[in-house]
């Protein structure tokens, strides 16, 4: 009679015979490819590590000086690394300016950990966009959005910006912003010719004091040059002293 096989045999040596895989594979990783044990930080290192180097693609323009990296191969490349590590990323506006066609915006990112969401990494980026049109926000959103990504993964986009030989041009005026600053300057050369004037136009102490207690506001407001300020300050001073000196004398006579 043949001998029959021990029906109480290992799990492992089952799984054998069954064609199952081995009950001592690692629980930790599933069909998704990434380590779900793994700590955000933990996911992130190994998402840097991961990240090649990225070649200029956009050419010199009318506008461009340089070639550079695009949004979307930055996008592109991130959504690779950061799917493959388990890890979601979450932009979002948190301030934004306009000023004539330039659109500032201050982003707001956060990185989640897919297994356990309640682990996040916040960092926040500055964008810049000019359009004459209505796509300076936009603009402005992706380049934040694209050196987030590129600076918190550690893309490497053979960019060196420090290489460009660019010229410091002050800030462009918007038409608006200047208009408030001539009407500005205009109100306090007003301001100023008629405090001057006033100065020499009194001649007793009470009435000095009462323009400088008159005019106090417009000595604290900081729209005013400090040097107008300090000038005007001594003329008012001075012409108080005198006038000091001569009650003064007058009080001496009469004595």
């Amino acid at each position: 009679m043949g001998r029959t096989r021990s029906m109480d045999m290992d799990s492992t040596e089952a799984c054998e015979l069954e064609g199952v895989p081995d009950a001592q594979e690692s629980p930790t990783s599933d069909q998704d490819g990434w380590d779900k044990s793994a700590n955000l930080f933990t996911r992130l290192v190994k998402a840097q590590a991961e990240a090649k180097k990225l070649e200029k693609t956009k050419p010199k323009s009318d506008g461009m000086k340089y070639e550079y990296v695009t949004h979307d191969d930055i996008a592109s490349e991130a959504k690779k690394i950061l799917t493959k590590n388990g890890i979601l990323f979450f932009p979002s506006v948190a301030k934004y300016e306009q000023e004539g066609n330039k659109t500032v915006i201050n982003v707001k990112a956060s990185f989640y950990n897919a297994d356990k969401p309640e682990e996040k990494l916040e960092t926040e980026g500055l964008g810049f966009g000019v359009d004459n049109q209505d796509k300076g926000p936009g603009k402005a959103y992706s380049y934040a959005c694209k050196y987030i990504l590129a600076k918190t993964l550690m893309l490497n986009t053979s960019d060196d910006i420090e290489e460009h030989d660019i010229d410091f041009n002050p800030a462009a005026t918007s038409e608006a912003a200047l208009k408030t600053r001539i009407k500005t300057e205009n109100e306090i050369k007003e301001w100023v010719n008629s405090f001057s004037g006033l100065i020499d136009e009194s001649h007793t102490y009470d009435q000095l004091k009462k323009i400088k207690t008159d005019n106090a506001e417009m000595f604290k407001a900081k729209v005013v040059p400090e040097k107008t300020k300090e000038a005007l300050a001594k003329k008012l001073h001075d012409k108080m002293e005198l006038a000091r000196e001569a009650i003064v004398k007058e009080v001496s006579e009469d004595a």
